[in-house]
């Protein structure tokens, strides 16, 4: 893990003392922090970052007064919440005295009878990977289609715009066809940090134990929001990220996907006019809902889902042209498509970010974003057998670090397309739904998870894969308490041989909650029964700012085009 990357990181923690405890030092930490290289890929540097200014240590930002009491604050289920979040109709502000019953698990639902995929060796090279066996592009581009949540945090932003800048000039490295948008929620996340807030408000003699226990839970989360100068009373008085329904994500990154796309139509340089004609692509918006909390004997219809299915069924030669399905986001897209279209299992290549790695039992499959936003359809993708390259979010893509003088050093002021991808770093969202600021202060950094996905087709040298077996998503059979922060069931494990062994019991907390109080939808990698062909796992070496980088190529790409 990148030293930068806590809160309480050693970068950090150093620069805290020199500042706060030793003020003789100040100037030469300040000067220290401030001189950079003065050309970075063939970009100049500024010599003295504004960054350098930034206090790093201060009193908390005063919070805007609230005009609803706490003990008033409510959140309507979003509308696409039909079948699991408070199936009894509850609002969540009756989550404190009123849990819903236990819902049905999401493992159980039957899965169509998908073939085994036949797609196990693309042009000769001995893998699905879009490379040669000696890691060498191909000399004509992999087809892409990319599906992303663009809006949900900053690291889909530079993701996408090296992707498409990928497939121009002599020797593109793949040739993207068009963009999906997929949805997002930190709804089921927010939910929990409004019922902490709610008994944090609560006078202390009115707070059960149970309550107290909850709240130790979320405390360090809701001080944190008011260090930047916010609590979960104000996602509920303002149109704010941290409550949107995947209705309205789907909205707002398909509006912030047209306008990041179009800025490349201010292209200069020797490739203007390629790179110009990528502001066409076709972006589509996915589905409004995700499968777990959707019917999933209704099909989830989108244009996105459509356009995939239509481009998935046309290819003709998977072995020597199948389509590239890169998904940065829960795959809710993809999954909605295998369910339509189980044919695809013989036709596309997934290339998907998240989870833990298929062979670990420790951590729950869906303990991270993209995996736990939609869990139905993370079993979906690893139950349907479609060829996988599987990139675990932990720790494999951790090393893709990037700092907030790095951004103003290489990105602001540089281009229409630099600027955008510089701005949306400070003003990452995710700041709000997870109460975190730590990567705008010196001394800390952002993962760049996303940004890995397009790796195997751009820059193959920083991989290592390894085949792995087949793996499906078993739920966690467990009943929680009314506040979801304790339950207990059992969980799948593995024997000594890496076959199936029984379960494990548990008494632990829920990552992914279901909100009725009740159930918790953990789930976890367990061997597939039946076997099915190996799955690819990626990690990327040498981080985002190492001499043979992505960042010093994405850079260059920009730069060379005005961008």
């Amino acid at each position: 893990v990148d030293l930068r990357t806590a809160s309480r990181s050693p970068y950090r923690d150093l620069k805290t003392a020199l500042l706060v405890g030793i003020p003789a030092m100040v100037i030469v930490a300040v000067a220290t922090w401030a001189i950079t290289a003065e050309t970075v890929g063939g970009v100049r540097v500024v010599e003295v970052s504004p960054w350098a200014d930034r206090p790093i240590t201060g009193d908390p930002i005063p919070v805007p007064p609230s005009s609803t009491p706490a003990a008033e604050l409510a959140l309507e289920p979003c509308p696409s919440w039909a079948r699991t979040q408070f199936a009894n109709g509850a609002l969540i502000d009756d989550a404190l005295t009123a849990a819903g019953p236990a819902l049905p698990l999401w493992s159980e639902f039957p899965l169509p009878e998908f073939n085994v995929s036949t797609l196990t060796d693309v042009r000769g090279s001995g893998s699905i990977l879009p490379v040669q066996a000696d890691g060498v592009n191909f000399l004509t581009p992999p087809r892409v289609v990319i599906t992303t949540d663009l809006d949900n945090e900053f690291d889909d932003w530079p993701a996408v715009i090296w992707a498409l800048l990928g497939s121009v000039g002599d020797a593109p490295s793949l040739s993207v066809e068009a963009i999906y948008i997929e949805p997002f929620s930190f709804r089921w996340q927010t939910v929990l940090k409004v019922i902490a807030y709610k008994i944090e408000q609560k006078p202390e003699e009115e707070v059960s134990g149970l309550e107290a226990a909850f709240l130790a839970v979320y405390q360090t989360t809701l001080d944190n929001m008011r260090l930047n100068g916010f609590t979960p009373q104000t996602w509920v008085e303002t149109d704010n990220h941290a409550i949107w329904c995947p209705e309205r994500s789907i909205a707002e990154s398909l509006a912030s996907t047209q306008r990041l796309v179009g800025l490349l139509a201010q292209a200069g340089g020797d490739d203007a006019e390629e790179i110009a004609a990528l502001a066409d692509t076709p972006i589509l918006a996915g589905s409004t809902a995700y499968l777990t909390e959707s019917d999933p004997s209704v099909p989830l219809e989108s244009d996105a889902v459509s356009d995939l299915i239509a481009r998935g069924r046309a290819v003709t030669d998977p072995a020597n042209d199948p389509l590239y399905v890169v998904c940065i986001g829960a795959p809710t897209n993809i999954a909605a498509a295998l369910l339509q279209a189980p044919d695809l299992v013989q036709k596309i290549i997934v290339v998907w970010d998240g989870a833990w790695p298929s062979d670990d039992e420790t951590h729950a499959a869906t303990g991270s974003f993209n995996a736990g936003s939609d869990p139905l359809a993370l079993r979906v993708l690893f139950g349907s057998g479609v060829p996988l390259i599987f990139a675990p979010g932990f720790p494999s893509l951790m090393d893709l670090q990037l700092s907030r003088p790095e951004v103003e050093a290489w990105l602001s002021g540089r281009g229409p397309v630099s600027d955008a991808i510089y701005t949306r770093f400070l003003a990452n969202p995710d700041l709000q739904p997870y109460g975190i600021g730590e990567y705008n202060e010196a001394g800390t950094s952002r993962i760049q998870w996303d940004i890995g996905c397009m790796v195997p087709f751009i820059a193959p040298g920083l991989l290592t894969t390894v085949r792995q077996p087949a793996a499906d998503i078993v739920q966690v059979a467990a009943s929680c308490n009314g506040l979801f922060n304790s339950c207990e069931g059992v969980r799948p494990s593995y024997d000594s041989s890496g076959s199936g062994g029984g379960g494990v019991a548990i008494a632990t907390s829920c990552a992914t909650p279901n909100l009725d109080g009740a159930s918790c939808r953990d789930g976890y990698f367990y061997p597939a029964d039946p076997p099915r062909p190996d799955l690819i796992e990626i990690q990327v070496y040498w981080g985002i700012a190492s001499p043979t980088s992505i960042m010093r190529d994405l850079l260059v790409k920009l730069q060379s085009a005005g961008l």
